[in-house]
């Protein structure tokens, strides 16, 4: 009997195992077949919505001048409407689409990435690009790529749109610009100028920092008015501006003060050449009607020393360029 018991309680064990087996296929079966039936809805509403917004786009296009294009994958069949005809003086291509022959060189691993994205079905994609035009000119176009699937999540049609937004792009480096630099020279203004010295003084290297101010300003505004002051500041940047490397930052700080930032000069014995070219072909200024009245400058400089900061190499350059006005101006002081 207690053998026949045991069988029997085995038997039981094994059926309850069994069951919860197949309970758990069961519930994973009916899960799996909902989610199938959750992902093709989600995709025929996509293509629905998708569908209806290229719909929508054509008809907002014909009155803002976009650009559509749309691509068949499985054919590779592509067509364009005539703007895109109008601004890049030729049909669209596969080829053309696949290279982005148009695109800006630094723009193309961007647009190689957008389309790469679609093609996988991915499902909008947007990104600012610039294209050259049919008269040779780079325009910014916001680039809009959407992907059609079928019921398999399969990729098989790319729509796309471009928008010009070559003059938003103007304005906004317009406002930048407007917002680094000095209405009166082009330069850098002083916020800029110190931000672009932090910045690099994180690379490894001698640096220097050199402070130029102009010599009695006031006393030339007073005598030969504020116009030639102004006219003076703005001979001084010029010369400032052609006087140093693209890499160096030059920028003015103040009404009568510019500042220099000079990345890995290395030696006392370059900047000092540096000064000296400078205080020659500042020498060449007058101003005035008959430019009777030379301009001067003097000049205070410092170079980095390990472990400094913007505000340690510009206090030492403030301190020479004030030991400099201090033994008689137009002359120049270097705190290495």
């Amino acid at each position: 009997m207690i053998f026949h018991a045991t069988i029997i309680n085995d038997i039981n064990g094994i059926w309850y195992v069994n069951s919860f087996f197949l309970i758990v296929i069961a519930g994973l079966l009916i899960a799996g077949t909902l989610f199938l039936l959750w992902e093709t809805r989600r995709l025929k509403v996509d293509n629905r919505r998708l569908h209806n917004m290229s719909e929508l786009d054509r008809r907002i296009a014909k009155e803002n001048n976009a650009i559509l294009f749309d691509a068949e994958l499985n054919d590779g069949s592509v067509s364009c409407n005539a703007q895109f005809r109008e601004i890049f003086g030729t049909d669209l291509t596969l080829e053309n689409l696949l290279n982005g022959d148009a695109l800006y060189c630094e723009d193309r691993i961007k647009y190689y990435h957008m389309l790469q994205r679609s093609i996988h079905g991915e499902s909008i994609q947007n990104k600012e690009l610039r294209f050259c035009t049919r008269n040779g000119n780079y325009i910014w176009f916001s680039v809009w790529m959407a992907s059609i699937v079928d019921s398999n999540g399969k990729a098989v049609r790319i729509e796309g749109k471009m928008i010009d937004i070559n003059k938003y792009k103007q304005r906004t480096a317009e406002l930048l610009l407007s917002a680094q630099t000095d209405s009166m020279t082009g330069l850098l203004n002083r916020r800029e100028t110190e931000c672009v010295i932090r910045r690099s003084l994180s690379v490894p290297g001698v640096h220097a920092v050199l402070i130029a101010d102009i010599d009695n300003l006031k006393a030339l505004n007073d005598t030969l008015g504020h116009s030639q002051g102004d006219y003076a500041i703005k001979l001084v940047a010029e010369t400032l501006r052609r006087q140093f490397r693209c890499s160096d930052t030059v920028g003015r700080i103040g009404g009568d003060e510019f500042m220099v930032f000079l990345p890995c000069i290395g030696r006392e014995d370059i900047l000092c050449r540096l000064i000296s070219e400078l205080q020659q072909n500042i020498h060449k200024i007058y101003v005035g009607k008959q430019f009777e009245y030379p301009v001067h400058c003097s000049i205070g400089a410092s170079l980095s020393r390990k472990g400094d900061r913007f505000d340690d190499l510009y206090q030492r350059a403030d301190n020479s360029l004030y030991r400099a006005k201090r033994t008689g101006k137009d002359g120049a002081v270097i705190d290495s």
